[in-house]
């Protein structure tokens, strides 16, 4: 079991190593600053979910049974649901500030969960 989660925290990194190589302004804080160059970057926002945020999924929930730690699971699912008000805002002002986004959303209905929300 351990060895399985280790390999799916390990995926989760390349992701996320995938998410900061497409776009090199990728950061933890929110924002989207007015360049000519600014645009939805579609390589890595085919998916059902935003990249970052997958990823972060991936690698979250699997890293404490990687560590054989079971109980650890339970707020590393806090952890995803605390995320919910974040994505929230950032999809306000993605909306308001990144050219593209509105198609986007209109193709792409799901925030985090493909099928559930």
């Amino acid at each position: 079991m351990e060895l399985a989660a280790f390999a799916l925290v390990l995926i989760g990194y390349l992701m996320i190593t995938s998410v900061f190589k497409a776009n090199s302004y990728a950061s933890r804080v929110v924002e989207v600053e007015k360049r000519p160059e600014s645009h939805l970057n579609r390589t890595l926002w085919h998916c059902k979910a935003p990249p970052w945020y997958s990823s972060l999924m991936v690698y979250s929930l699997p890293s404490p049974l990687a560590l054989g730690s079971y109980w650890a699971v339970i707020p590393a699912a806090l952890f995803l649901f605390a995320l919910i008000p974040r994505i929230l805002g950032e999809e306000e002002g993605l909306l308001k500030n990144l050219e593209g986004y509105r198609e986007y959303k209109q193709q792409v209905k799901r925030r985090l969960l493909p099928g559930v929300w």
